[in-house]
């Protein structure tokens, strides 16, 4: 479709919007769209891949999104077993192994989990083409090999091959890490309640520095403080970057973040859960809840 063709139907409301999880206080912010490239960043341990994870079976539930996950640092049995957790919403040693059976059949049908050995940026993207996703999620960007030479010469290439994979066969998240530095960044201000704990991290911190920022579509920063006697199961959700707010999405207000608190298995936002299950497995009976 050329340029002005593609106005015309912006213009005339023939472009689809993002995708959201049905929950308002997050979708005027974060929303799944086709043909993106989109960055995470956060602290070790905050449970990054943990909350993708959750982020991706919302968008599988209400819109029937694919997945291919290549995540190095996590076994597959155990990704997989937050996944049946969150469907589940309890502990996996209280699923009964027929319900068990059930929700790895459904796991199975939204998500493949690639291969964990090394792969070059273009050995995995080759390997994502063959299949029918709609997203793939790099878990995380150093796990990759990128062999000799210049590292910003490097994550450039990369980028390259990102942008060029996108437009044909879908969106790619990717994980990133921050620098070491950064990572030693406290909060300053004697004010807060969170004086003297960890910074939260944001685009700048990460690895290979801002031009991953500068070509991505759009940027969630995550931050959780895991040593906080009270809050350490909210996880602060930052949207930096939205390329193109036209069509859904939007940054979040400065210290106005998403806050998405985990009990019980399951992430609520402003006490709701996308995933709430009224039907035993079938979790699309959720599928209006508003607020």
């Amino acid at each position: 479709m050329k340029s002005i063709e593609t106005l015309i139907a912006f213009k005339n409301g023939e472009i689809p919007t993002g995708l959201g999880i049905n929950l308002p206080s997050v979708d005027q912010y974060l929303v799944y769209k086709p043909n993106r490239f989109c960055c995470i960043v956060g602290r070790p341990n905050i449970g990054k891949t943990f909350f993708q994870l959750w982020y991706f079976l919302c968008l599988s539930k209400k819109h029937g999104l694919k997945w291919a996950i290549y995540s190095i640092e996590n076994e597959v049995w155990v990704l997989k077993m937050f996944l049946v957790e969150f469907l589940a919403g309890k502990n996996v040693k209280d699923v009964n192994e027929a319900d068990l059976y059930n929700f790895d059949s459904w796991i199975n049908e939204h998500f493949t989990f690639m291969e964990q050995k090394s792969y070059t940026i273009e050995e995995l993207l080759n390997e994502a083409k063959k299949l029918k996703i709609d997203g793939l999620f790099i878990d995380p960007y150093n796990a990759l090999n990128k062999g000799g030479g210049n590292g910003h010469d490097i994550d450039y290439a990369a980028i390259r091959l990102i942008q060029d994979y996108k437009h044909t066969y879908g969106s790619v998240y990717i994980n990133h890490h921050p620098i070491t530095a950064s990572q030693r960044r406290i909060i300053a201000d004697k004010n807060s309640e969170y004086f003297g704990y960890p910074d939260y991290m944001k685009y700048y911190d990460v690895e290979g520095g801002g031009k991953w920022f500068n070509a991505c579509d759009s940027w969630v920063s995550l931050h959780r403080f895991t040593s906080h006697p009270h809050n350490w199961m909210l996880t602060s959700v930052i949207v930096e970057k939205e390329k193109v707010t036209q069509t859904g999405g939007n940054v979040t207000p400065h210290d106005c973040y998403v806050l998405a608190e985990y009990n019980h298995h399951r992430f609520k936002i402003v006490g709701v859960d996308p995933l709430e299950d009224k039907k035993g497995l079938d979790f699309d009976s959720a599928e209006q809840i508003l607020f």
